[in-house]
């Protein structure tokens, strides 16, 4: 596809690549909260999403990808966040 298409098709590949990366981020955090991040404590988590944000950004070299994946992040992210409090919570009540 981009060998075929001119900067705009490779541009909006780019841009669906990153927003799938993160999609596909978010699956597999969404997974982890109710296997092992549920005994995470919340804040550490919210570190860890950081962090991971901050490498997977560094990854994109488009800057146009690269605000379309942190405008991802920034709307899953608190989601997470507050999915895994609710699950630590719980982990931590004995539930």
């Amino acid at each position: 596809m981009l060998k075929q298409g001119n900067k705009y098709t490779a541009e909006g590949y780019r841009t669906l690549q990153s927003r799938d990366q993160v999609n596909n981020w978010f699956t597999q955090q969404s997974i982890d909260i109710d296997q092992n991040s549920k005994r995470v404590d919340p804040k550490a988590y919210q570190d860890g999403l950081t962090a991971q944000r901050d490498t997977m950004l560094k990854g994109i070299t488009d800057p146009i990808a690269r605000k379309v994946a942190s405008a991802a992040f920034e709307e899953m992210s608190p989601r997470l966040a507050s999915s895994q409090a609710v699950k630590n919570s719980e982990y931590n009540r004995g539930e």
